[in-house]
């Protein structure tokens, strides 16, 4: 039988989710594409601020404890759609099938990366 009483998580843990955090949220205001690269960085401080940068980054490990497991896959889908909602539709398309917070972070730069190399004429 599984101990269905509520785990009680820190409010500094990574893993505490604030009750206003919903997948819906975006961390900037303005639809990210590939010629505002620079304004990437505004995810990044906005993921910090809310100590969630290690899902992303993929500094929070997967734990195997059931319970902190569930809470982390709460967490890294809801980082998920973070990072896929301030992105240019066209951009999404091409990295929503991520399978975790921390591949999509590295989908994503290597995107922008790519779309934002100098070019040679």
């Amino acid at each position: 039988m599984v101990d269905a009483s509520p785990i009680q998580i820190d409010q500094h843990d990574p893993l505490f989710i604030h009750h206003v955090y919903h997948p819906s949220q975006s961390p900037v205001s303005t639809p990210l594409n590939s010629d505002n690269f620079g304004s990437w960085r505004s995810v990044a401080i906005a993921l910090e601020s809310k100590n969630k940068m290690g899902f992303a980054d993929g500094s929070i490990l997967k734990p195997t404890n059931p319970t902190k497991l569930s809470l982390w896959k709460r967490n890294d889908s809801i980082i998920r759609s973070w990072l896929l909602n301030p992105v240019n539709k066209d951009i999404a398309t091409s990295v929503i099938y991520s399978s975790t917070a921390a591949i999509l972070w590295e989908d994503l730069n290597s995107w922008y990366r790519q779309k934002n190399r100098p070019q040679v004429f």
